[in-house]
């Protein structure tokens, strides 16, 4: 499928699938029935898939190097760029798009890290609330109420202020100045629902814990 097709058939749909190499089939129960952009490698897993997403509209990106079989991508791009897989498939996807990402955790860490900050930075640039492997929720700056029991970490890239109020263990009532992956928002513990405020993009990352869409109220 061509680009512009995938964005014209899909452009009512508010969330979309992204499914990237490293996807875990032991997650496939959390696939529901929404457009679903394949990363390079994360074709391989179509078939996997099954029936969940075939009555959605579907766009492969990527320079092939992790396909497998005769898999072939919609879109296919030099592996002599300078951009990741990932960053050329999100250049895709509007603005108020949100994402249940999946198969873009673990590996290499040089990857890990490069795709945690492409996805920090498109949440922020695209307004767009991103769900990562079940680990970790991107939020673009603003209000939000969460419901989460154990500990958390809230972490951003950049400098930002925040506040976190509610059943949590170590409020910050005020909007307070945070350093790029402080310390100061690390290992915090909730008891239930509370609210956060950030002037920039933030990463809520729950631990020992599966990070649902139902964390966000």
């Amino acid at each position: 499928m061509k680009i512009e097709n995938f964005l014209e058939l899909s452009a009512n749909e508010p969330k979309w699938n992204l499914i990237g190499p490293m996807f875990d089939t032991s997650a496939i129960d959390y696939i529901k029935n929404l457009p679903t952009i394949y990363v390079d490698g994360g074709l391989n897993f179509k078939n996997d898939l099954g029936n969940r997403v075939d009555n959605s509209p579907t766009l492969s990106i990527g320079d092939g190097d992790s396909l497998k079989n005769e898999a072939k991508l919609d879109v296919l791009y030099s592996p002599e760029k300078d951009k990741s897989d990932l960053e050329l498939a999100l250049e895709t996807v509007p603005e108020n798009i949100d994402l249940d990402a999946h198969g873009f955790y673990g590996g290499r860490i040089d990857h890990q890290l490069v795709n945690i900050g492409t996805f920090s930075r498109h949440s922020s640039l695209k307004k767009s609330n991103i769900f990562l492997d079940n680990k970790i929720i991107f939020l673009p700056k603003g209000v939000y109420k969460l419901s989460h029991n154990g500990p958390f970490s809230l972490l951003s890239i950049e400098a930002c202020e925040l506040s976190i109020k509610g059943k949590v263990k170590y409020p910050l009532s005020e909007m307070q100045k945070t350093s790029a992956l402080s310390g100061l928002t690390l290992s915090n513990e909730a008891h239930g629902e509370f609210t956060i405020s950030t002037s920039k993009g933030i990463m809520f990352i729950p631990v020992e814990a599966s990070c649902i869409s139902g964390c966000l109220l």
